[in-house]
């Protein structure tokens, strides 16, 4: 391609001093190299992709299925990978993969499990904080998306207790009774405390 432009170049230069080198034919010189300028980079570009892009191996191919029904956690995966006898030289190219490609993130799955599991499943937050460290998920990645989420989630939290409280009124409960039900359900004492006092507002 290079060979080919360059001799355009030079039969238009010499073609065009024999008889005027007009404006026009300088123009489309320089349009010619540019365009050789630009196939050029573009085919350094696609042979430099095929260069850096990883191949995929079996463990990679293993780790993407794992993860396709639904997601995991690195230490998860890292530990499935184990439990399949896959060295740790490949695991580590597996797990770099995934990164790479945006489908390993603990921070990111943390993020979607306490929205799925805390808000829209209602589940107590102390039971959400208590499985996400059972999936190794590191402690200061958890405290950061809960103080990120903080006010979402606390008025989640007061609301629930609420709805919680007057399902057990409905059975008759009362009192202190309420409250010890409630903190064996993993709620704190603040929050239940709190919910009292809306609905005693609300009234």
């Amino acid at each position: 391609m290079k060979t080919i432009v360059l001799d355009a170049n030079i039969f238009l230069f010499i073609w065009f001093s024999k008889s005027w080198f007009t404006e026009r034919a300088f123009f489309l010189i320089c349009w010619i190299n540019e365009l050789s300028f630009i196939l050029l980079f573009k085919n350094l570009k696609i042979e430099e992709f095929k260069m850096t892009k990883p191949k995929k191996t079996p463990a990679i191919d293993y780790a993407l299925k794992y993860i396709r029904r639904y997601p995991k956690t690195e230490k998860e995966l890292r530990v499935r990978l184990l439990e399949k006898h896959y060295s740790e030289e490949e695991i580590e190219k597996a797990v770099q993969y995934l990164k790479k490609q945006w489908r390993l993130d603990d921070k990111k799955f943390a993020q979607m499990y306490i929205e799925s599991e805390l808000i829209k499943k209602w589940k107590p937050k102390a039971v959400v904080y208590k499985k996400l460290l059972e999936k190794w998920i590191d402690k200061d990645i958890i405290e950061e998306i809960f103080s990120d989420l903080k006010e979402e989630i606390q008025e989640w939290i007061i609301n629930k207790i609420m709805l919680e409280i007057d399902k057990l009124k409905r059975k008759w409960k009362n009192g202190f009774d309420i409250i010890q039900i409630l903190m064996r359900r993993w709620y704190a004492l603040k929050d239940i405390k709190k919910a009292i006092n809306k609905l005693e507002n609300e009234k």
